[in-house]
């Protein structure tokens, strides 16, 4: 290799050496003022999106507490049940309706007996019997006693119980039978 200089080979190693450290350290100055640069660009938009978070927790918050106030929380739990009794009704092996055990209750009630509340238990649906209660006003002790035998001598319903502190008073009193149902 021909050198235009009069330099000798060693000190031409050490210049070119701090040649390329020279272009090094300002290659890594120019990286390093580029990510500053960067940085400093993304500032503003980092903290907009961090007050933008800010204000929508805020916003939810807000939504829950006029939520809360206005009792969309009870009414949604009340749906929520309500799903769940409309699947258990819509099942295909469901044998047993409710419709079908207040017709039946209503074959043998007399016109002395009203009938104020009617319940079914629904966990009890897909089992083999369901369980209802009855609940209402009999005018006289002996239509209700009637109207009990009315319900013991049907096959379908079975374990009928009526507390005997609904026979203590003669007239006008209110009663509640519970009874099972089979399939």
């Amino acid at each position: 290799m021909i050198h235009y200089t009069l330099l000798p080979e060693q000190i031409i190693k050490v210049l070119k050496r701090e040649y390329r450290f020279r272009v090094f350290t300002l290659l890594m100055l120019f990286i390093s003022i580029s990510i500053i640069i960067g940085i400093i660009a993304l500032l503003p938009s980092f903290i907009f999106s961090y007050s933008q978070i800010k204000e929508s927790e805020k916003q939810l918050e807000s939504l829950q507490k006029s939520r809360e106030s206005r009792g969309i929380d009870s009414i949604v739990k009340d749906l929520e049940e309500t799903e769940i009794i409309v699947n258990k009704l819509i099942l295909d092996d469901i044998k047993i309706y409710p419709s079908s055990i207040l017709d039946r209750v209503l074959l043998y009630k007399s016109s002395s007996i009203s009938i104020t509340s009617f319940q079914i238990d629904i966990e009890d649906m897909a089992s083999s019997s369901a369980t209802a209660i009855i609940q209402g006003k009999s005018l006289t002790r002996e239509k209700l006693l009637e109207f009990k035998k009315k319900l013991e001598q049907d096959s379908a319903i079975i374990d009928i119980e009526m507390p005997i502190s609904d026979l203590a008073k003669e007239g006008n009193s209110p009663f509640a039978i519970r009874f099972k149902l089979k399939k």
